[in-house]
């Protein structure tokens, strides 16, 4: 998996991308991310957006992916129109891009510093911040297996004949693809 463009190519085993996803999982209960939150993501390509997206779905969360070449105005439509209460951002320069278009109530959070100090929180902070109670917090989840007509995620479409929707899929739409591949 690559971290940035242009950084050599990083290996991880399935138990280590398992590990981040549980550290990850328990970083966003810590936070009070809770079963059927929505939580949207406005990146690029990256191991943190994976991460991300295992995690939410482990968490029972619903996750709103944000297509990373749209407007900052445009991403804070879709955040605000899929009800999240979190976003995710690769760094503050974007999360300054869509302060004041979000409401007050919605955490932003940054997966990379750019080395100034920033009021955003940078998610490797919060990683510090677990602890063993946490990940198995993420445990008793796991064992409880989501139902397939749970929301799962929400996908806006282009816009290209009007304004962009926002396409509810459940687990039951997600398994159906994974299966058929």
């Amino acid at each position: 998996l690559n971290r940035h463009r242009g950084e050599p190519f990083a290996q991880w085993t399935w138990q280590q991308l398992s590990s981040h996803v549980v550290d990850f999982a328990a970083t966003l209960l810590r936070a009070g991310v809770m079963p059927g939150d929505r939580d949207a993501q406005w990146s690029s390509n990256r191991r943190e957006w994976l991460v991300a997206d295992l995690s939410l779905h482990l968490n029972g969360v619903v996750h709103v992916p944000i297509h990373r070449p749209l407007s900052a105005q445009q991403a804070a439509t879709q955040v605000s129109h899929s009800e999240a209460r979190l976003l995710l951002v690769e760094n503050a320069g974007q999360a300054e891009q869509i302060a004041g278009r979000i409401a007050e109530d919605i955490a932003v959070v940054c997966f990379d510093g750019d080395g100034e100090d920033s009021a955003v929180p940078l998610l490797s902070d919060l990683l510090g911040a677990i602890e063993n109670e946490d990940r198995t917090r993420v445990a008793d989840l796991r064992s409880s297996t989501p139902e397939a007509v749970h929301l799962a995620t929400i996908l806006y479409t282009s816009g290209t004949t009007g304004e962009p929707k926002g396409v509810m899929l459940g687990q039951d739409h997600l398994l159906f693809t994974a299966t058929q591949m």
